[in-house]
């Protein structure tokens, strides 16, 4: 049985929130978009059973019921190179449909939590299309730095999240799950998840370099 387990870690930044001159980071390098649906034969699905072991099983169906909300999607009839499987992670929802398949999200395999069994990380809600979004901003609407952030990312067509954690309760439980797994105490905002990792403040060099993986 073709397995794939997976050892992934929760790597974070620190940075200060800071102006001034950037490299411009371009669009991040886009792993293959895929079609998760019921239909598919050729998928390997794992996840993390009651005592936080990685269980893999060739079908959805396998998957328990309290399981099924975050579980990692591989595709067998793919390359490891085609899907950048030493950088990313497709996880998906199998609890809903879209269009007939399983909503899912792009993640750094590095930015996964090992404690995946917490359901603390969420899908992407507010694209529409969770496999493109890869930076969340966890703000305020009264935050310069927020708004910088937003603007940079906007500037250069960069797909993100923005979450006010003030007006949006799960927002803030969110953000407060990914701190405490990281080990990193909350000290204002913003807190930007960037493809797993997490940067307090906004750095315009730090971003840039987060989204190109240099």
């Amino acid at each position: 049985m073709r397995r794939a387990l997976l050892a992934i870690v929760v790597l974070c930044a620190f940075a200060d929130c800071r102006r001034g001159g950037a490299p411009d980071a371009g669009s991040p390098a886009e792993p293959a978009k895929l079609t998760f649906g019921k239909d598919r034969k050729d998928l390997l699905f794992t996840y993390a059973d009651a005592e936080g072991k990685l269980r893999d099983v060739e079908s959805a169906e396998l998957v328990p019921a309290d399981r099924r909300k975050q579980v990692l999607v591989r595709d067998l009839s793919k390359r490891a190179e085609e899907i950048k499987a030493d950088q990313y992670v497709y996880l998906a929802d199998l609890t809903r449909e879209e269009d007939g398949a399983w909503p899912y999200a792009v993640v750094s395999r590095y930015g996964v939590d090992r404690s995946i069994k917490d359901g603390d990380f969420s899908l992407p809600e507010d694209e529409g299309d969770a496999g493109r979004t890869r930076v969340v901003i966890y703000g305020t609407s009264w935050c310069g730095a927020c708004a910088q952030a937003r603007a940079w990312l906007k500037e250069r067509n960069i797909p993100f999240a923005d979450k006010d954690v003030e007006k949006d309760p799960r927002a803030a439980r969110e953000m407060s799950g990914k701190l405490k797994r990281a080990g990193i105490p909350f000290g204002g905002v913003p807190v930007i998840d960037v493809m797993g990792q997490l940067m307090l403040g906004f750095d315009e060099r730090r971003m840039a370099k987060l989204l190109t993986g240099t």
